[in-house]
């Protein structure tokens, strides 16, 4: 269970965070920004288990930063807006419990187990949230619609559904299954049905996902013959490899626009384990300068502007950021450990 949940939750995306406490500090840059939303996570290591990360879910809209948990046994992993609702999804770290926010109100998802959401889709007044659960010494992929649940996977592999969508009838969940040799496979399910996208004969996994018209796009990475992560998305089950498989990378997240396909995550060099990063088209470019620890969790593309949201370490605790064209905003400071998640554009 440890093992499954670093890498598909928050916590997989917050691994490299120190030890920190809540921070409630306003941003640091102050321009006209009411169009965009950025879920941000102040993660903080549990007292009672170190092996579990708590912490306090925010949000960063007109240029404010809001608290959105009332506590800081919570994570958030992902985030959606529809109309004048704000939708974020995430996990309550004390009751073991997947939930999400409407507008700053709590809803519980109904689970047995430990359970987390990881991803949230709304359409037509309908939530979608996908995610993972625990329960009776199996782990399940699952996905709850206006708080139903379907079991995607029967548990005798540990499974996730990282990423939901919901279009024209059909409902798209994808994620990874492990298959009897322990490889992960990537999958997706289609309306409860399942496709695999790799063959397991090394690690691979879905950690996000885009439908544009009929085409089916999901990304994440797959492990080579030598065991580093290779950065890769599938266009209808075709690959596209993005990295070059001498150090580990990762795709976090994936949009299209019109025809130009954008993917954001991060690629290890030399030396730096994590380096923000972001491919157009399968070009590859460097989204900041710094020397340091970095990793782009979110990319999304408005009027031709390139939005990326993440996290740099600043040498004493990690930064939430979000870049504009390359150009940074801080969204916290005050020394804590902070990422920015996710980022949505009105």
């Amino acid at each position: 269970m440890n093992s499954l949940f670093r890498t598909v939750s928050i916590v997989l995306l917050l691994i490299g965070l120190a030890n920190c406490k809540r921070s409630e500090d306003e941003p640091k840059t102050k321009t006209d920004n009411s169009g965009i939303y950025v879920l941000v996570n102040n993660p903080i290591v549990s007292v009672s288990n170190p092996a579990i990360l708590e912490g306090a879910v925010k949000l960063w809209h007109n240029n404010t930063l809001t608290n959105i948990s009332v506590s800081d046994y919570y994570l958030a992993s992902g985030m959606f807006v529809d109309g004048n609702d704000t939708y974020i999804v995430g996990y309550d770290a004390s009751t073991e419990m997947a939930v999400y926010w409407k507008n700053n109100m709590l809803v519980n998802l109904p689970s047995v187990g430990d359970t987390k959401g990881l991803s949230i889709f709304v359409s037509k007044g309908d939530v979608y949230v996908a995610g993972t659960n625990f329960s009776g010494g199996k782990t399940y992929a699952r996905y709850w619609k206006n708080g139903v649940v379907t079991n995607l996977t029967d548990g005798r592999y540990s499974a996730a559904a990282t990423s939901i969508i919901a279009s024209n009838n059909d409902i798209y969940v994808a994620g990874y299954e492990y298959n009897s040799s322990d490889k992960s496979i990537a999958k997706y399910w289609k309306n409860g049905e399942a496709f695999s996208i790799t063959d397991g004969t090394c690690s691979a996994r879905i950690e996000t996902m885009v439908l544009s018209g009929n085409d089916l796009y999901v990304a994440g990475y797959e492990c080579n013959k030598i065991g580093f992560k290779v950065a890769k998305y599938w266009k209808n089950g075709t690959a596209v490899t993005l990295s070059n498989g001498n150090y580990d990378a990762e795709i976090r997240s994936i949009f299209i626009d019109g025809a130009d396909v954008y993917v954001a995550g991060y690629e290890g060099t030399h030396d730096i384990p994590r380096v923000a990063r972001y491919w157009k088209n399968g070009i590859e470019v460097t989204v900041s300068n710094s020397s340091t620890v970095s990793e782009a969790f979110s990319i999304m593309v408005k009027n031709s502007d390139i939005y990326i949201a993440g996290q740099e370490h600043s040498g004493t605790a990690s930064v939430a950021k979000y870049w504009k064209n390359g150009v940074e905003t801080i969204l916290a400071t005050g020394g804590d450990d902070t990422a920015a998640q996710a980022i949505f554009m009105k």
